[in-house]
C-alpha cells in the first residue's frame, strides 16, 4: 500500500509504522494494521476515516521534517521514525525494532534529540533506551524479553556462549540465561516454529538435537531449561508461569 500510494502521491511523506516498513529492521506484523497508514505533516496531527472503504489515514505532526527516499518512497528519517514509533507503539512491539536498529549499528541515544510533548512520551523513550540490547538474536526473542521486563522479572544474559563438545570453535549460545543464588543456573530457549522444519523428518531431527543439547547443558551445570514459544509470549501468563516454576525472581 505504501509503495502504491507513493506512486500516486510522490510528494507524500510516510511516518511512524508506515515509514518503518521501508527500513530493513525486525518489526512485528501487528504494528501494520490493515487499511491504516500514517502520513507526516509539517503542520498538524489528525485522523481521517474514509466512509466508503473504512480506510484510516493518520496524519502525524513532524516539525522540521527531513524526509529521505527509500526505493522511491519518501519517509521520515530513521531516527525520527524510531522516535515516533517509540512514543506511539506498545513497548513489546517497539523493543524488537530498537534491538534490530542497535544491532545494525544505529545509535539509539540519538532519539533524545527530538523534544517530547508529554511526560509519558519521555518515559517511553527512556524505558526503551534503558532496555535496548543489540545482542538480541531476532524479533521474537526481543518481544519475549519485553514481556519478561513488563512482568518485572530479573533480566537475563543474552546469547550466552557455552562450550560445544562437537565443535569447540563454535560455542553453543543459549537465548537467555539467569545465574541465581545457590549455584542455580536457568536457561531460557525461544523455540520459533521455523526451527522445527516443515516435515516430520525435519521436526524429529530438530527434537533429537534439542534433547542432546539440553542433556549437554545440564551436564555443564545448567539446573533448569525453560522452552517457550511465540504462543507463550503472546499469552504472557503462560510464559510467566514457566518462569515462576523455574524460580526466576521478580524484581518488582
Amino acid at each position: 500500500m505504501v509503495r502504491t500510494l507513493a506512486r500516486i502521491h510522490p510528494d507524500r511523506v510516510f511516518a511512524a509504522e508506515s515509514a518503518m516498513c521501508m527500513f530493513d529492521l525486525e518489526q512485528p506484523y501487528d504494528i501494520h494494521p490493515e487499511h491504516e497508514l500514517t502520513i507526516a505533516s509539517p503542520s498538524r496531527s489528525g485522523i481521517h476515516v474514509f466512509a466508503k472503504t473504512g480506510f484510516i489515514k493518520r496524519t502525524l505532526y513532524v516539525p522540521n521534517m527531513q524526509a529521505m527516499s527509500i526505493n522511491g518512497v519518501r519517509v521520515t528519517s530513521l531516527a525520527r521514525t524510531l522516535f515516533d514509533c517509540a512514543r506511539l507503539l506498545p513497548f513489546e512491539c517497539m523493543l524488537p525494532i530498537a534491538d534490530s536498529a542497535a544491532k545494525a549499528g544505529f545509535d539509539m541515544a540519538s532519539l533524545t534529540q527530538f523534544p517530547t510533548t508529554r511526560f509519558d512520551e519521555t518515559n517511553r523513550i527512556a524505558r526503551l533506551l534503558t532496555y535496548t540490547d543489540p545482542l538480541s538474536d531476532n524479533g521474537g526473542k526481543s518481544r519475549a524479553r519485553a514481556v519478561m521486563i513488563a512482568g518485572g522479572y530479573m533480566l537475563p544474559h543474552l546469547q550466552y556462549p557455552c562450550p560445544n563438545p562437537d565443535n569447540p570453535a563454535f560455542p553453543l549460545r543459549v537465548d537467555f540465561i539467569w545465574f541465581l543464588p545457590g549455584d542455580v543456573t536457568v536457561v531460557g530457549e525461544y523455540d520459533g516454529m521455523a526451527k522445527y522444519g516443515n516435515t516430520w523428518t525435519e521436526m524429529n531431527t530438530h527434537v533429537t538435537k534439542q534433547c542432546k543439547r539440553d542433556a549437554y547443558l545440564r551436564k555443564r551445570g545448567v539446573t533448569t531449561i525453560v522452552h517457550f514459544s511465540f504462543d507463550d509470549v503472546i499469552h504472557r501468563e503462560l510464559l510467566y508461569r514457566k518462569l515462576d516454576d523455574a524460580g526466576i525472581p521478580r524484581m518488582h
